[in-house]
């Protein structure tokens, strides 16, 4: 399913849809869009997911993120 490793992760760290939103400079709605696999990615906001939760000695990639789809 699309999104769910970076939805898992989110729910471990406690991170809401709009805190996301906010870090990534995007409306909640798209937010939420974009990670039910409604609308596409942009590679910049996965990247930008990445390093968000890489800060906590976190060592994630966008393909265990987000998939071969962005």
């Amino acid at each position: 399913m699309v999104g769910s490793n970076l939805k898992a992760e989110m729910a471990r760290r406690g991170l809401t849809v709009r805190e996301m939103a906010r870090m990534l400079g995007i409306t909640p709605n798209t937010f939420s869009t974009k990670i039910n696999g409604k609308r596409p990615w942009l590679l910049e906001e996965a990247m930008c997911i990445v390093d968000i939760l890489n800060k906590d000695n976190g060592n994630f990639t966008v393909e265990e993120l987000f998939g071969p789809q962005v």
